[in-house]
């Protein structure tokens, strides 16, 4: 019984170099993710507030569900790992950050069987109104990431068009995007969320 588990145990580690690097290019991730995660409970105070939503537009993959996340007071570092590959990474600052997260569960039983693609992009509070376009999409630090099947990886988005309102009440935005490095699932996000 002891070996039997060993052996279930012993299927999820990798098996190859590519597999190895790839595990091991991921710990840094799980465990900054780990240690960063914020709740999803709406937190208030004068320096930060973020409320998230259940996404319930037909833009959501019928296969998956999907979330949008405002975060107020923060800031997006784009991050080079050393080796080339960039990341987000949401630091304090005076801007506003809209993360959107399409997710999809993987088949019971499996162990990285999950599959998620996120949208995230930064906007000056201040601002009411902003259409952006294409390499115009720097300006805001759009990337887009995927995650699952023992993959990883964010890319800058460079081709769309982004138009973003900002009310009292919240923010709205559409957005229609191709990532030519990679196959994506989601292609145009049209969402709605509060900010208290």
């Amino acid at each position: 019984s002891k070996q039997k588990s060993k052996n279930n145990f012993l299927l999820f580690l990798p098996k190859t170099k590519i597999q190895m690097k790839t595990f091991y290019f991921l710990i840094p991730f799980f465990i900054i993710g780990a240690c960063n995660t914020p709740s999803k409970t709406l937190v208030s105070s004068e320096k930060s507030t973020m409320e998230q939503q259940n996404n319930t537009t037909s833009d959501c993959p019928k296969d998956g569900t999907c979330e949008v996340a405002v975060y107020k007071n923060k800031s997006l570092q784009i991050v080079d790992d050393g080796s080339g590959n960039l990341y987000p990474e949401m630091v304090d600052g005076q801007n506003l950050v809209v993360e959107y997260t399409y997710l999809r569960k993987g088949p019971e039983g499996t162990a990285d069987g999950n599959y998620f693609e996120t949208i995230q992009f930064e906007v000056p509070s201040g601002t009411k109104n902003l259409v952006k376009e294409n390499a115009g999409l720097s300006d805001v630090k759009m990337m887009f990431g995927k995650n699952g099947f023992r993959n990883s990886a964010y890319y800058p988005v460079t081709q769309g068009k982004l138009s973003f309102q900002k009310t009292d009440k919240g923010i709205s935005f559409n957005l229609k995007f191709k990532i030519d490095q990679t196959s994506q699932v989601v292609s145009h996000i049209n969402e709605t969320a509060k900010i208290e």
